[in-house]
This record gives structure tokens, sequence and C-alpha cells, in this order.
């Protein structure tokens, strides 16, 4: 499963992408911290609950699960699922995240902005997918590379894995598996630590 439209909202997703060429252009951390904003950035702005990530030298994990708009779709059947996770307290967690995306000296007058922002995209009648969010942050990478490294030469692989995490036990063993992928290959421990990795902290304990 790659390309095609997921428009399922119920369920966490698994998500790898790599890099084209299998090139180990993440080892430098100014990259790497490009990327993590861009993820978290471009998970709320298309409405999704950024769980758990892992920036590796030549491929990227995350976890993620369609944000408040998966709810209003099918609440009924969203409600069954995960029931462990109250989606609320955990979205309440990525908004302190998403202040890192402003400028160190923003005061609370830009962190709202930033805030109403995001709401007015959680209230948007347009359901983005997974292959939305996916183009989303791959492409504006590429353009971010382009613009402040002046790196012409990066590229994506064009297509993704996305595996459907349909239980609690899933999504641990997933987050599991994005914690240790470090250590598993013998990577620096750097790697293992901001902005290489993110944890939803609210969520993980929920599942505990």
């Amino acid at each position: 499963m790659t390309q095609r439209r997921i428009h399922q909202g119920e369920f966490p997703y698994f998500i790898t992408t790599n890099i084209k060429g299998d090139k180990a252009f993440f080892i430098h951390d100014k990259y790497a911290d490009l990327l993590s904003k861009i993820i978290i950035g471009t998970s709320m702005k298309k409405g999704f609950l950024l769980i758990a990530y892992c920036i590796m030298p030549d491929h990227v994990h995350l976890i993620v699960w369609q944000d408040l708009r998966s709810l209003k779709t099918n609440p009924a059947r969203a409600a069954t699922k995960l029931s462990n996770i109250n989606l609320s307290r955990a979205q309440a967690a990525v908004p302190a995240i998403g202040k890192i995306l402003l400028h160190p000296g923003a005061g609370r007058a830009a962190r709202a902005g930033f805030q109403k922002s995001r709401l007015d995209n959680l209230i948007n009648s347009k359901v983005f997918t997974i292959s939305d969010l996916m183009h989303g942050i791959k492409s504006y990478f590429v353009r971010q590379l382009r613009v402040i490294y002046k790196i012409d030469n990066f590229s994506w692989q064009a297509r993704f894995h996305a595996k459907i995490l349909n239980s609690d036990e899933s999504v641990k063993m997933a987050i599991k598996y994005v914690q240790n992928n470090p250590l598993a290959t013998d990577l620096n421990e750097k790697f293992s630590r901001a902005p290489y990795q993110y944890l939803n902290t609210i969520v993980y304990k929920m599942l505990k």
C-alpha cells in the first residue's frame, strides 16, 4: 500500500518513506531539524495527530492519526477504535510542540495566531488523506532545501509505505519499533533524541 488515496480516519498509520538513492542525508543535524519542523507543522495543517516519528540517515518513520475531523466524519465508528486513547487530551500535547515552528522571539499573539490557523484547518470541510500529508511533507522539505541551503539535487523515492495500526497493541509495537530503530542499527545516540525523534507522551501514557 503506497499511493492509494486513503480516506479511513479511525485508525493510526505507520508510514515509511525513503530518500532516493538511499543517501545518508540526515546525518546532518540541520537537515533533520528542518524536516522535524516540517513534519510537525504539516501534520497540524493537514489535520493529523502526530504520535511519533524517527528520522534515520536515509529514511523516515511516522505514526499519525487523522485529527478531529475523523470523529466528525464517523463519530460512532471512530469512538469504538483505540478506546484507551482520549483524542482531545492527545491533541492538547501537539500545540505545545507547534511553538517551535515560530521564531524564538515570538510572543503570545503569534502563538495565538498559529493556534487559530490550526483550528481553522480543523473545521475546514476538506479532509486530507495520508497521500496529501506525505506529499505536503516531502514537497515542502525539497522546496525549503532549495531556498535555505541552495540544495537542488535532493529527492525522495516517489512511493511510500503505509500500514494500518488497528489496535492499541499494534500502536505500542510501532512506537517501540520507532524508538528502538536507531539502536537496532547501531547509529549514533543523537538519532535517539530530538530533532531525530519525537513521541507524543500523552498518547503513549494512555496506551500503557
